[in-house]
């Protein structure tokens, strides 16, 4: 399952004191550097470029929640009133009122696209109207952070962030026309029939179906195959880290960006929006490892089926070979040992020496290259 909350009664460590993917980079990265954004809470400057992949990620899951069989792809972007969130800020699985999707009536058919072009162009009007909202909510918050540094006009390309955009829904789109040429009558019966997952893909509505309303007969649709490849992603109207799946001895936790589930496959993706060719190429690689490993201890040793990276600036995926299964257990044990290390006692300056790792060096798209890197990991202490 993409989420699984800490149980309260034997979570002893708490969201805080968690390892988490960025951690372990991070450390390995340089150890002083990890202790001084964790132990002593410095926070490096704020530049608007940390804030527009936060605003694409949240405008490609914006549009991938919608349908093209409620919405035109004219429709401002608030049309789906908030998703009902519990005390916790999760979707309330207890909420038996209508839901968004259920409050807007289904368009005519001869309204819904009617080809996979058709449908790519629906997405990408959406995503643009999602962005340009996003960007603004994102350029508000960099704005007030205290520690805010650059210029947002000089530094935000607007052009590119709309490429990224359309690059995240044509990447998607490659999902739905393989679910359209090739699910199985089973899985169409079942998702016809209102079956859902426990954890369901965000569409504006609630957890359990009597029947899908959007259902067609005869074989599957092009809306059906949208609905059907949809992925799961932290709701866009959830609370921030609410939706995290959680180690079930409660010291490590992660949340996915997407998860495709259909077809009978688990997939992790990985949103990036970059070119892929910084050092950080190398971090993404380590994340996906990470994953697969708390995928796996959270689903009774259920392996992951496939990992991604979606560079959005490259308009490049990048598969991630899965562990297996000896090198999940030998990740597990390095991270549980790496936990108690940092969190189980918070070490000492002595304990987290300036050592930084040599710079790794990544062509578009995350693909290695021999080249000498240009850039050393840090100038000063």
């Amino acid at each position: 399952m993409p989420v699984r909350l800490p149980d309260p009664e034997v979570d002893f460590i708490g969201p805080y004191n968690r390892l988490s993917a960025s951690q372990v980079n991070t450390w390995k990265a340089c150890p002083r550097l990890w202790y001084y954004e964790k132990v002593r809470r410095f926070v490096m400057p704020q530049i608007p470029i940390l804030f527009v992949g936060r605003a694409v990620e949240e405008a490609i899951c914006k549009t991938l929640k919608e349908s093209p069989a409620l919405i035109v792809s004219s429709a401002p972007a608030e049309i789906y009133l908030e998703t009902p969130l519990d005390e916790e800020g999760r979707p309330n699985r207890e909420y038996n009122e209508k839901w968004p999707a259920e409050q807007l009536l289904t368009l005519p058919p001869s309204k819904w696209p009617d080809s996979i072009t058709a449908l790519q162009e629906w997405g990408t009007r959406r995503v643009l109207t999602h962005l340009a909202v996003s960007l603004e909510a994102m350029r508000i918050e960099w704005s007030k952070h205290d520690r805010k540094a650059g210029d947002w006009k000089r530094d935000v390309d607007i052009e590119r962030c709309a490429m990224m955009a359309k690059n995240g829904i044509r990447m998607h789109m490659q999902e739905v026309k393989a679910c359209l040429e090739s699910i199985s009558e089973d899985e169409l019966d079942a998702w016809r029939s209102g079956q859902r997952h426990y954890w369901p893909a965000p569409d504006g509505r609630g957890y359990s179906l009597d029947k899908h309303p959007l259902a067609q007969t005869g074989q599957i649709t092009l809306i059906e195959a949208w609905e059907i490849a949809r992925p799961w992603f932290v709701d866009p109207d959830a609370k921030p880290f609410m939706m995290n799946a959680v180690h079930p001895e409660h010291w490590f936790q992660g949340e996915y960006d997407l998860v495709y589930r259909w077809g009978g496959q688990n997939k992790i993706v990985d949103i990036k929006a970059s070119l892929g060719n910084s050092d950080r190429s190398g971090d993404y690689v380590e994340q996906l490892r990470m994953y697969a490993y708390l995928w796996w201890s959270t689903t009774d040793n259920q392996m992951i089926d496939s990992l991604e990276i979606w560079y959005l600036a490259a308009d490049a995926i990048k598969s991630v070979q899965v562990p297996v299964e000896e090198e999940l257990e030998a990740l597990g044990s390095e991270l549980k040992s790496l936990w108690s290390e940092l969190r189980e006692e918070t070490p000492n300056i002595e304990g987290c020496p300036p050592k930084p790792a040599p710079m790794r060096s990544f062509g578009p798209g995350g693909v290695p290259s021999s080249e000498t890197p240009q850039k050393s990991r840090c100038q000063r202490c």
